[in-house]
């Protein structure tokens, strides 16, 4: 008795939680979660809370010699707004509680994410906000420093870069 050969390649075989869909000149997985197609990725803007992370980034770790008439690299920002909507994202309740009960803004909170994170002596644990501030503090050290570097872009013009 033959096996018949499977007339689909090895490497095209579907796999579990995939769903082959047509597209332009071929086939294209997407990811089917509870028999739904995946959203696209939301496009992140700027906020109040982004806004002073920038503020702060520059005030406090600018290089020497650099007096800030460079601009920020815009390749830097889908970096920059990705950490600051995911911190945000993440602790959503504690930021919440601080806006509330301590009438804090969210401009302040971004300022105070980039001085947690870098590890400056001020941040988010040493602004009287108690234990949510304490835990704010963690969760902001936890994302690690970021460099703030004057470098060259490809284009050869001068910027601030932030990674």
């Amino acid at each position: 008795m033959r096996v018949k050969a499977s007339k689909r390649a090895p490497n095209t075989r579907k796999k579990a939680g995939t769903k082959v869909m047509p597209s332009r000149g071929g086939t294209a997985r997407r990811t089917v979660m509870k028999g739904r197609k995946c959203k696209p990725a939301k496009k992140l803007a700027f906020d109040a809370f982004a806004d002073g992370y920038l503020d702060a980034a520059i005030f406090a770790d600018l290089p020497e010699g650099c007096d800030g008439s460079l601009d920020i690299f815009p390749g830097c920002f889908p970096q920059i707004l990705k950490d600051c909507h995911r911190f945000q994202r993440q602790n959503r309740r504690l930021l919440d509680r601080i806006y509330n009960e301590h009438g804090y803004s969210a401009t302040a909170a971004g300022q105070d994410f980039w001085y947690s994170r870098q590890g400056h002596a001020i941040g988010f644990a040493y602004r009287d906000l108690g234990d949510a501030g304490d835990r704010l503090q963690e969760a902001a050290s936890e994302f690690g420093s970021v460099d703030v570097l004057p470098g060259t872009a490809p284009d050869g013009e001068e910027y601030i870069f932030i990674e």
